[in-house]
């Protein structure tokens, strides 16, 4: 009887063992996809100056032969004088550009650093930061306003230290996709 138990036992395992590897099976599908993304464009023009491939340095010059209109020059022989006003419009094309763009403009320290009496240099207002908008076109100006108010009082000596001296503006542009996360 005990062999016959074994016997049942064994048969009942091999019946369970044969029913379990026929009722259950592994699924398993596969497949590969391709697809593709086109990377939007990027260009920056800065006067005539393309900045697209190197944008480390590019030397910009600007003189006061650059003053827009509505500007007011009493100096003589291309100079600055008392009382001259000055607006110097850099252009920036980002034309070809596939993104909104965040135009950041910096002024470094003029030389020589210490200026006549009443003598101001700075960017028009809102030309620090500003978001060009993607557009077919996205041409925008970057405006250095230069004036020397009137000196009602007598000459001092910044004044005279700094006649017939040129006045160098640096200016820093920095064009960059503007993220919006």
């Amino acid at each position: 009887m005990k062999g016959d138990k074994k016997i049942l036992a064994v048969a009942i395992l091999l019946l369970l063992i044969s029913v379990g590897f026929t009722t259950y099976a592994i699924y398993k599908s596969e497949t590969t996809a391709s697809g593709t993304v086109k990377l939007s464009g990027w260009s920056v023009v800065v006067g005539t100056a393309d900045i697209t491939e190197s944008p480390a340095t590019t030397t910009l010059t600007f003189d006061l032969s650059d003053c827009g209109t509505g500007s007011v020059r009493n100096g003589k022989n291309n100079t600055f004088a008392p009382g001259d006003t000055c607006e110097i419009e850099v252009p920036v094309d980002l034309t070809g550009s596939e993104v909104d763009v965040l135009l950041e403009a910096s002024l470094g320290t003029t030389t020589p650093s210490t200026l006549p009496t009443g003598l101001t240099i700075g960017l028009k207002s809102g030309d620090d930061s500003k978001v060009i908008s993607y557009a077919a076109s996205m041409q925008t100006t970057v405006t250095i306003e230069v004036e020397w108010s009137t000196n009602t009082t007598t000459q001092n000596s910044s004044d005279v230290a700094a006649r017939g001296t040129t006045v160098t503006i640096p200016l820093t542009l920095t064009a960059s996709q503007n993220a919006w996360q």
